[in-house]
């Protein structure tokens, strides 16, 4: 019993700056749901379309920097602080370069909503919302690199101050530009957009003042010289970080797919389905957070060898994400609808938002135990497979489940976002299933049984 309390204090302690950090991050698309949801329901419906693409795009660009991490930590271990600062130096390259493209990327979307078939009513304010969002995404590219950087050399509660910061600072924004103050314009779901890309550059100059102010030998190198692109660091930056964006689009991108899916329901359905997704998002982050605590502890234990240490400490972290889980499924079936009543006064999307936070409580438990399963697979360094499982659960046998389904008609009406919930529910199940193998044989091997 004392070593299983220790243990968990050590995760706990690991995770707790994680979880705020997350968390506050997180809370900065609540504000905006809540508060698009209160101006109006097409800007509620047209702020959803827009927060489902743009999100998996920057996870995805925010996974390939992540690499950076475990190379600065690597080499901080060798003694070679020069060397961190030059790989902080080849991320801002890459930084600048993925954020040039997503902007692009951000401004140019009428192709994808006419694809989909999304109504004028939410193409017109999902776009300027974007094209705003995009202002922004050049800084959080910025910012993630300097995150990353200071991650690697143990600097881990800043990224947690700067996460409080602007999450504080996106609720008076967000209130001066959605309904016109101070002598700003009235813009609606649009001032989400502007006041999330002010937000993100007062993250990226926060972190960097930080990094400049606090002197560190290893960051020397990336403020006073510069250093053109490197091929081949270029290249092992993105292969490392190639399978954690590809895990993280497809997990978040299948919910953007869906949105998208779903625009042809109207502004109601859409509305809902980005309520009981944000709600059950702000959960997601405490078995997130127990699962980034998992990959450092199982990361340190696997590389000094001790693997049974590093098995018991997985089976503590899991533990402890499933207690979470049950209680986050209690607080879903029994507060569902009080939590839905802040995001919205329109009693019919209130109404389907709570009965799709019921199927969400379904998936709390295979949702806790695959993301920690794969906490653990990259304490292994093992990235590439789980890649693969989940691209399988989510887009190969989910995403075809629920656009049947959503089509199927019970009790005289259609399911629609039912139907991809109950494909949400199976997605993360497969996903249980084979993380979970896939870590009982990495055990396993690393062990020598």
């Amino acid at each position: 019993m004392a070593v299983i309390k220790k243990e968990l204090s050590y995760l706990i302690r690991l995770g707790s700056p994680i979880l705020v950090a997350q968390f506050c991050q997180t809370a900065v698309g609540v504000v905006d749901t809540i508060m698009a949801g209160n101006y109006g329901a097409n800007d509620l419906a047209a702020v959803a379309l827009g927060y489902a693409i743009w999100l998996p795009v920057m996870l995805a660009m925010m996974g390939l920097l992540m690499s950076a991490t475990p190379l600065v930590a690597h080499v901080m271990g060798e003694k070679k602080e020069r060397e961190a600062g030059l790989w902080l130096q080849q991320s801002l390259w890459m930084a600048l370069i993925l954020g040039g493209l997503i902007f692009l990327l951000l401004n140019n979307v009428d192709i994808l909503f006419a694809w989909f078939e999304v109504p004028d009513k939410f193409n017109v304010i999902s776009s300027q919302y974007l094209a705003a969002i995009a202002c922004g995404m050049p800084a959080m590219a910025l910012y993630q690199s300097w995150r990353s950087f200071n991650e690697g050399i143990e600097r881990t509660r800043i990224i947690m101050y700067v996460g409080v910061v602007s999450f504080l600072l996106n609720i008076p924004l967000n209130y001066v530009f959605i309904y016109g103050h101070f002598g700003f314009p009235r813009l609606g779901g649009v001032g989400c957009g502007v006041a999330s890309a002010l937000v993100f550059w007062f993250s990226a100059l926060y972190l960097w003042a930080y990094t400049r102010l606090r002197h560190h030998p290893a960051s020397e190198l990336a403020f006073k010289g510069g250093q053109w692109p490197q091929w081949l660091k270029q290249k092992k930056l993105f292969l490392l970080g190639l399978p954690i964006a590809i895990s993280l689009f497809a997990e978040v991108g299948m919910f953007a797919c869906i949105a998208l899916l779903l625009a042809y329901a109207g502004e109601t359905v859409i509305a809902a389905h980005q309520i009981a997704l944000n709600v059950s998002g702000v959960l997601f982050m405490i078995p997130l957070s127990i699962s980034m605590a998992i990959t450092i502890r199982v990361g340190f234990l696997a590389g000094s060898k001790q693997f049974e240490m590093a098995r018991f400490s997985r089976k503590v972290g899991q533990g402890l994400s499933l207690v979470f889980a049950l209680c986050n499924a209690g607080l879903l079936v029994f507060w569902g609808p009080k939590i839905v009543s802040f995001y919205t006064p329109d009693q019919a999307i209130a109404q389907l938002a709570a009965s799709l936070l019921l199927l969400a409580a379904i998936y709390q438990i295979p949702d806790a135990l695959q993301v920690t399963a794969n906490g653990a697979l990259r304490g292994y360094k093992d990235t590439a497979v789980p890649m693969v499982m989940l691209v399988i659960s989510y887009w190969a046998c989910a995403l075809p489940f629920g656009w049947y389904f959503s089509r199927v008609e019970w009790q005289g009406e259609l399911l629609l976002a039912h139907g991809y919930w109950w494909a949400l529910v199976l997605a993360l199940s497969i996903a249980t299933v084979l993380l979970s193998l896939r870590l009982f044989w990495r055990e396993k091997k690393v062990s020598g049984f």
